[in-house]
């Protein structure tokens, strides 16, 4: 039985229950559904005392981390830079830190470049969470990761995360001579609402002139409009759902919330085909029980349509949060070196290749 939410907003009839066992993947089957946590304090709601959504966010974030199999040990040799100045549609924005890991054999040769964009909900950014990839990007790849600490909706309305991932972009470009980094050679890396953001920085970049070598989206938020039925779809109380996407959508979104004006710098599935011709390749993985599934299938072939390099990966049997349970279950995390595997493996396509397609080629 489905219960309905604290608002009774939740209506039965229109859930897609999918909580039963026998849609998850046999090698998870046992830990499906997710049992997250979900978000202790309502961080989506306006009304809720802002002082304890920060306090809160901070605490949650160690915790995201020990079950991402991250840990203080892992920042050991990050260095802390400051942005004072910010991009050209927000040039007085507050200053932007980034958090930046070089490979330990450095070497003359110019560096490829990976920015990390934190996920969770547009309510976490902490640069711990991803260390399980970012420690692989820059040894095992020689790559200087840029952990950009980007404004979320908690701190500020679209576009001021777009905003400060721009800054840092250009930021990179100006010192790239100093980091010894290959200014044509940057890599953009998300999950969840990362990938979301990281997707909608390359339509604010190619608005600049600017293509990077990839974009490697890993379970992307795409769109808002909760019309397809994988916003529908229930699978337990904590995990990420259509109705989580409609409250991040108000809050992100601000008084532009259902607007017909709403472009791809938001959500990536706003775009028309015309406006994704010249992007840079775009790399995308997804889950079948995924909220934003079947939009990630429509941008998909978006992008084939406007001749935009792009590969696409589903895997059924997976929820969306049930990655983050990898590191503390067994199966989880064996079922889930597929999706690594993926997202490293498109990482290093990226800056080994070039991918990019010539504008005259998209169709």
């Amino acid at each position: 039985m489905i219960e309905n939410n604290k608002n009774g907003k939740r209506m039965e009839k229109q859930l897609i229950d999918k909580s039963d066992a026998k849609w998850a993947h046999p090698l998870i089957k046992n830990s499906y559904p997710p049992q997250l946590n979900g978000y202790p304090v309502p961080f989506y709601d306006p009304d809720f005392p802002q002082d304890v959504k920060l306090a809160t966010r901070e605490k949650v974030c160690v915790e995201l981390a020990k079950m991402f199999g991250s840990s203080d040990d892992m920042m050991h040799g990050w260095k802390t830079y400051e942005v004072t100045k910010g991009c050209p549609e927000e040039s007085d924005a507050p200053t932007l830190k980034i958090d930046i890991l070089e490979p330990e054999k450095k070497g003359k040769k110019k560096r490829p470049v990976v920015i990390s964009i934190n996920g969770g909900g547009l309510v976490y950014c902490s640069t711990i969470l991803y260390q399980a990839y970012n420690g692989v990007f820059a040894e095992k790849y020689g790559a200087i990761v840029v952990s950009p600490i980007f404004r979320t909706c908690i701190d500020a309305p679209y576009p001021a995360a777009i905003n400060d991932l721009h800054a840092a972009y250009q930021w990179i470009l100006d010192n790239a001579e100093t980091l010894n980094a290959d200014p044509d050679n940057i890599t953009i890396f998300g999950t969840s609402s990362g990938a979301h953001l990281g997707l909608a920085l390359t339509f604010r970049l190619k608005r600049y002139g600017y293509r990077p070598r990839g974009c490697v989206a890993s379970m992307p938020i795409t769109d808002e409009r909760m019309t397809k039925a994988c916003s529908r779809t229930y699978v337990s109380d904590g995990e990420w759902s259509g109705e989580n996407i409609r409250d991040n959508a108000v809050m992100w979104l601000g008084k532009n919330y259902g607007s017909p004006f709403i472009g791809p710098e938001a959500y990536v599935n706003h775009a028309t085909v015309d406006e994704c011709k010249g992007l840079c390749p775009i790399f995308i993985n997804t889950f079948d029980l995924d909220p934003d599934c079947q939009y990630n299938l429509e941008f998909v072939d978006k992008l084939l349509q406007a001749g935009v390099y792009v590969d696409y990966h589903i895997t059924s049997g997976c929820s969306h949060g049930m990655g983050g349970l990898a590191a503390v279950d067994e199966n989880v995390g064996e079922y889930m070196k597929r999706e690594n595997e993926e997202i490293f493996n498109s990482v290093h396509e990226c800056m080994a290749y070039d991918l990019r397609r010539e504008l005259k080629h998209s169709v």
